[in-house]
């Protein structure tokens, strides 16, 4: 769904009745499920890949404290891994569609999220 057909749907969720506001929620609500799985199904493929192990490895190999800024990696991890993103636009590291701040603490990030969680990169 592109933007279009998001302002399309929020106008015909504006102006339905009652009836047809439910089938617009029920759809939405499916969309979310779908998504939901669709986010699992890609957080599994990137930990059989080891993008967490991977992070924690380079923290070892390169004696990188929990001290340090995920600035101190981001050069790394956009040259070391194959992104699928525009190297012309501008992107984002996230974790579960939450951006990581250059100036977070890499422990931080270790102990929040990963390796239940994988970092991707995203156009912004």
């Amino acid at each position: 769904m592109n933007e279009e057909d998001k302002k399309e749907l929020m106008n015909e969720f504006k102006k339905g009745d009652g009836a047809k506001r439910l089938d617009l929620w029920d759809y939405a609500l499916s969309q979310q499920v779908i998504w939901e799985q669709i986010i699992v199904e890609m957080q599994n493929i990137a930990r059989e890949q080891g993008v967490d192990k991977e992070l924690e490895k380079l923290m070892d190999d390169f004696m990188i404290e929990p001290e340090d800024k995920f600035i101190d990696i981001k050069r790394y991890l956009l040259t070391e891994f194959k992104w699928k993103v525009d190297p012309m636009k501008k992107s984002q590291f996230i974790i579960r569609g939450i951006p990581i701040e250059d100036d977070k603490k890499l422990g931080d990030i270790l102990n929040a999220f990963l390796p239940d969680e994988v970092i991707t990169l995203k156009e912004v």
